[in-house]
């Protein structure tokens, strides 16, 4: 396929997808769509793609390297492409159909669920008399600098919630961290001391972190390249520095009737 050939044949010519990016003209999600077949490049671009690997626009296509081409030629068989990407998208979309009527009946159901609590009376009261909703997901992390203060990113999460030893309900989710759009922190210095501030306080933190060039890296590569380093924390604040993407992993040991294990992430970005 065209996609599988501008894939191999930029990894033969040692280019990442930014280098191939750069040199026609296009951003970097245009190369990465070309190779995932969720688009396909026009005449012109092919003939530019073919010049750039020094092959003939047949070579790209899949076509026996004897064969020529006229532009017609090159649009007929881009024409067929695009309809089989059209046909693909179709279904594609069929599919995400299936699974966003899911999703709406898990929500409504959910939404059912805890009316049906709220009238039942599942709440509960605090030591100091006050009354509060069962939390139903993982408790919000806001990281704090100064007078800035963002929303960590929730991340890949178990989240289990009790009442009078009964399980009212589990939650989870596998979230990886390259598909989390994560708030970014800015701060004038390189290395500072930002505190952590949780909705519920956890039993244990740990904190990793790696260069944020790392959300650069081609990611058919990305076990080769991914340094990961430890952060020192004391659960309430990170000794640390700027350029650096955080995960805090958060662990609440079945505390006040509830118990999981859930990873947050943000960026520190130095300015000035």
């Amino acid at each position: 396929m065209l996609s599988d050939n501008i894939k191999a044949l930029r990894k033969s010519k040692g280019f990442t997808q930014e280098e191939v990016a750069v040199r026609l003209h296009v951003v970097r999600q245009t190369v990465s769509k070309w190779e995932k077949g969720l688009s396909v490049p026009d005449a012109e671009m092919l003939q530019r793609l073919a010049e750039l690997f020094e092959v003939s626009v047949n070579q790209l296509l899949g076509a026996p390297p004897a064969q020529e081409e006229s532009i017609s030629d090159v649009a007929e068989q881009l024409a067929r492409i695009n309809e089989q990407l059209a046909v693909k998208n179709r279904r594609a979309r069929r599919i995400w159909r299936v699974v966003a009527g899911v999703l709406i009946a898990f929500v409504v159901l959910n939404l059912l669920f805890i009316l049906l609590a709220v009238v039942l009376g599942f709440v509960r009261t605090t030591s100091a008399g006050s009354m509060s909703i069962e939390l139903g997901e993982p408790p919000a992390l806001v990281v704090s600098f100064e007078e800035q203060q963002v929303t960590a990113a929730l991340g890949t999460y178990s989240w289990e919630y009790k009442s009078g030893g009964a399980v009212l309900g589990t939650e989870s989710d596998a979230a990886p961290l390259y598909e989390t759009e994560i708030p970014v922190l800015s701060v004038a210095e390189e290395d500072v001391t930002v505190s952590l501030l949780f909705e519920m306080t956890p039993d244990t933190v740990s904190v990793q972190c790696w260069d944020d060039s790392f959300w650069e890296t081609d990611w058919d590569n990305v076990s080769d390249q991914l340094v990961v380093q430890t952060a020192a924390t004391d659960g309430e604040t990170i000794e640390a520095q700027a350029g650096y993407v955080y995960q805090v992993t958060a662990v609440w040991n079945d505390a006040d009737g509830y118990s999981g294990t859930v990873n947050y992430s943000f960026c520190l970005e130095l300015t000035g």
